[in-house]
């Protein structure tokens, strides 16, 4: 419980990520509650976890791709990406959540799950040709569903009907992000989008907002 990686807000609670489990600090009465394998979670090495406000639902992706949605203390197990047969990397990056959906930041693509089903909803393949392509963050943002890649910044219609399509997305105008370098970090703050690029060979990052076009 040392090894502390992600923490989300959770109500009055923080729910906080360790290397094979996670527990809640209650700021109230600075109590804590452990969860493991042990006692309820379905597998160990947790890579990330996020709480979504609207459908209270808590989202946990492990280190082999399988995943947990934990609703009113009870756990639901969906292992469709973990037993899915796919080359390269499964890994899960981030999670985003939009109306009672959950946006998985896939090594291969998007994954949509339905929080109220608690069952996938769609993938989106959104690599050239509707191939495999590392995303690293998803932001919803007015009427546009983001995705920070490898190759810079992706954008569609969120309402769009053929988001699994490939075509449907297309790269970020007169961003400097999409010069086909990765975009590690993505994400709105304050009404506006931010994006950081690593800098080769360096330990710093060259930070780009987005204001208007």
């Amino acid at each position: 419980y040392y090894q502390t990686q992600k923490l989300t807000k959770v109500e009055n609670k923080i729910l906080v990520s360790a290397k094979s489990a996670m527990f809640f600090y209650d700021k109230d009465d600075k109590s804590v509650e452990r969860f493991s394998k042990v006692n309820g979670l379905t597998d160990a090495g947790i890579r990330t976890l996020s709480y979504d406000n609207q459908s209270k639902c808590i989202v946990v992706a492990y280190e082999n791709s399988n995943i947990d949605i934990i609703y009113n203390d009870k756990v639901y197990n969906i292992p469709d990406v973990k037993i899915r047969s796919i080359e390269g990397s499964k890994l899960i990056n981030n999670i985003t959540f939009y109306n009672n959906k959950a946006y998985l930041s896939c090594g291969f693509g998007i994954v949509v799950i339905d929080l109220l089903r608690k069952e996938i909803y769609d993938t989106y393949y959104i690599g050239e040709n509707s191939s495999k392509i590392n995303v690293n963050n998803v932001v919803i943002y007015e009427d546009t569903i983001f995705a920070a890649t490898v190759n810079g910044i992706l954008k569609a219609p969120y309402n769009s009907n053929t988001l699994a399509a490939s075509q449907t997305w297309i790269g970020l105008d007169n961003a400097p992000a999409n010069n086909q370098k990765e975009v590690q970090f993505f994400f709105q703050f304050k009404n506006k989008l931010v994006a950081a690029i690593k800098r080769p060979a360096s330990d710093n990052y060259d930070v780009f907002i987005k204001n208007n076009n």
